[in-house]
């Protein structure tokens, strides 16, 4: 008998080929930065969410191909406990100088949203007239609508170093000049955008369905949505900037945007950024 019930129910929804649906879901999103050995990086994925709109054809009674419009929003943290660098530049008189710096208690919140197009196949077992289980499996390809971060900065010693004045021990340095840029900094903080590349990834969702007669139906089930390329952008600049242009206003990058100089190297900070997302969704889905 349970049989008959749930073929009757397959039938309807054969009939239905098209199956329109919002959702929601949360969990973990980060960026998952993956960082070079410069120093130790203390990184955190932080709380994701995400929501959508979803369209799926259903060919069969367990087998549809599942599109949409998918946000999602990530949220990754950094900490640098200390840090230290240089390089040459030119101060404000035009003079070439190394520049010299020794940091301590940096802090990076970054916060990414993107618009995503899946591609997925999902397959359904229906138990009994109501209730079924399923499970997607596919791409998606996402676009970045924005991407922003926040950094501050608790202490920072600077030094000028003018080596074509001096030779030996006797290379003057300056150390007590914050005007000019050399000496003690505290409580530094910048803002800005970042410019994050197009995201591919793979996903995966299993869950439970339940029929609300023949036009309705509620998807509860987990998700996880991971990058497979690196969306870093290109190296911007330098993490710790002499400004030339107003030289008692130290430059501070983001850890991401950015690459650490010392000695007449230089090297990213993070490498990679793979962002991923596990959690649960719920989805409200009806039959056209």
């Amino acid at each position: 008998m349970t049989a008959a019930i749930a073929l009757v129910s397959l039938g309807a929804i054969a009939q239905n080929g098209h199956e329109i649906s919002v959702y929601a879901g949360g969990g973990i999103g980060g960026l998952n930065p993956k960082s070079t050995n410069i120093f130790t990086i203390d990184k955190k994925n932080k709380a994701g969410t995400n929501f959508g709109i979803g369209y799926a054809y259903n060919f069969t009674e367990s087998l549809a191909l599942v599109s949409g419009i998918d946000f999602t929003m990530y949220k990754s943290e950094f900490e640098l406990e200390g840090f230290d660098g240089n390089y040459f530049t030119k101060d404000a008189e035009e003079d070439r100088v190394k520049f010299m710096y020794d940091g301590k208690g940096y802090h990076e919140s970054l916060k990414a949203t993107y618009l995503n197009i899946p591609i997925m196949v999902r397959y359904s077992y229906h138990i009994d007239k109501s209730w079924g289980l399923y499970v997607s499996a596919g791409a998606k390809i996402g676009f970045r609508m924005s991407a922003k971060y926040n950094n501050t900065l608790q202490s920072l010693s600077t030094k000028g170093a003018y080596v074509q004045w001096g030779e030996g021990t006797d290379i003057p340095v300056i150390e007590d000049l914050p005007e000019q840029g050399f000496g003690e900094f505290s409580n530094l903080s910048s803002d800005g955008s970042l410019k994050l590349k197009t995201r591919i990834s793979a996903a995966a969702e299993l869950g439970a369905r339940y029929a609300i007669g023949e036009k309705y139906a509620v998807y509860l089930g987990g998700y996880i949505d991971y990058t497979l390329n690196n969306i870093r952008g290109d190296e911007a600049d330098s993490f710790m900037k002499y400004n030339q242009s107003n030289p008692s206003e130290i430059i501070l990058n983001s850890l991401v945007g950015s690459f650490h100089k010392r000695n007449m190297e230089s090297k990213e900070f993070l490498n990679k950024l793979r962002p991923i997302s596990i959690g649960l969704k719920v989805q409200f889905a009806f039959y056209l």
